[in-house]
């Protein structure tokens, strides 16, 4: 379970020093995550306890959704209850999918209905999904796209990209190809008449680009989050990942279909067919056919900035039509909202409650000690227990890294255990 693995990584935050190290099989080895959402709740059990850190991750997390619902009500321009609704609920329309090709386990065909959002060889991760699985990536991804798209000019962009390295990696770089857009285009509502084009556009983007913030903020972050990243263990590079048959052509063309392609053609005048309408669409076009992870992570994370464009331009929409209930327009993106909303209602149920009736089984059976364990994180799982998975290494460093030897503060034996890797090429 997702949340067993979180909660894991959490208490190993908080119980050892920093930068954590957990011992296993290859050795020890220093913890080589973007764990960055977790640091400051991490913070506060160090000083309060334990307890103090699970409600301190709790606020946190509260804060961020908070505060990512006052930029959405800020962009949108409607102080109202039903955009927030919108964000909520909203999500592919994996139903059909799940009409339409029956039920498997396997990351080569159907998902079963555990992963209901997650297609044939493809996987885009509804908003419901990724609070409840991803919450450390997709609430600093949430609020930095938004705080992107609320800049009148390119000054910070670059800047605020580079903040969300150490929480979301993966999202950065779809942030990173919308910011470049909107550098390019110029920012979201600014007139059109009396703007630059041209050279004159591309003259003000590369000012902007070099702005103070830009170089001192960027420059900062990918000076010690570029050698931390590079020190993984992981050696799953990026692929394509072309379909290979009638069949996959025929699941893509419906993923592209059913996944987003309804709502973008729903999207109103003069957001359709806009520079970031353009963007977010190419970005969904394009990931699903690239591979990078395990699980191909860069599709599912690397979408949600264009997943939270996407989902602006259908309140935009709606925002604009005067009389909704007379609007076939209006009628259709609700149609295909409720629908969406399947796969987040069931993400929210799967995740956030079958863990926890899990452990209630256990308790039920009398082992209440080690229901909780299992709840609130088992005690060896970042010890012996994580070097069973052979997905290891996308979790850990080199302790001979550049990162490890002369950038962070590790305990000399730390760098002693480097041999026991053996050939680096050869781990999983």
């Amino acid at each position: 379970s997702d949340h067993i693995w979180r909660n894991a990584l959490f208490r190993l935050l908080v119980e050892q020093p920093w930068p954590a190290t957990v011992e296993g099989s290859p050795g020890e080895l220093p913890l080589t995550y973007y764990f960055g959402f977790w640091l400051p709740a991490a913070l506060v059990g160090k000083v309060g306890g334990m307890a103090l850190g699970w409600a301190a991750l709790l606020a946190w997390t509260a804060v961020g959704i908070g505060i990512f619902v006052f930029l959405v009500l800020s962009l949108v321009k409607r102080w109202s209850v039903w955009p927030v609704a919108v964000f909520a609920v909203f999500g592919g329309m994996d139903l059909v999918e799940k009409a339409l090709w029956g039920t498997a386990d396997s990351f080569s065909q159907p998902y079963s209905v555990e992963f209901i959002d997650r297609w044939p060889l493809y996987a885009f991760t509804s908003f419901g999904d990724q609070l409840t699985t991803v919450f450390n990536q997709s609430i600093p991804a949430w609020i930095l796209t938004a705080l992107v798209l609320l800049q009148r000019n390119g000054r910070a962009a670059i800047a605020l990209c580079a903040l969300g390295l150490l929480e979301s990696p993966l999202p950065m770089v779809g942030l990173a190809v919308i910011a470049g857009v909107l550098m390019l285009t110029g920012p979201i509502g600014a007139p059109a008449e009396g703007a630059p084009k041209g050279w004159g556009r591309l003259r003000v983007a590369l000012t902007d680009a070099i702005s103070p913030q830009n170089l001192a903020i960027g420059a900062a972050c990918l000076a010690v989050f570029g050698p931390f990243f590079a020190s993984s263990l992981n050696h799953n590079g990026l692929a394509l990942q072309l379909p290979q048959t009638g069949t996959d052509f025929a699941r893509l063309a419906l993923f592209y279909v059913f996944e987003f392609g309804v709502i973008f053609a729903l999207v109103g005048k003069g957001l359709r067919g806009s520079a970031l309408w353009w963007t977010a669409l190419g970005t969904m076009l394009v990931l699903p056919l690239l591979r990078l992870g395990a699980y191909n992570d860069l599709a599912m994370r690397a979408v949600i900035p264009a997943q939270v464009v996407i989902c602006l331009l259908v309140c935009w929409t709606l925002a604009r039509i005067e009389r909704p209930w007379r609007s076939p327009r209006a009628a259709a993106l609700i149609v295909v909202i409720a629908l969406g909303a399947g796969s987040t209602l069931h993400g929210v149920y799967w995740y956030g409650l079958f863990d926890i009736r899990a452990v209630e089984k256990l308790a039920k059976d009398g082992d209440w000690s080690q229901a909780r364990s299992d709840l609130m994180a088992k005690p060896d799982l970042w010890g012996k227990g994580v070097f069973e998975s052979r997905y290891w290494p996308q979790y850990f460093g080199d302790p001979d890294s550049l990162f490890y030897r002369h950038l962070a503060r590790t305990p000399s034996s730390l760098h002693s255990n480097s041999a026991h890797l053996g050939n680096k090429a050869d781990l999983p």
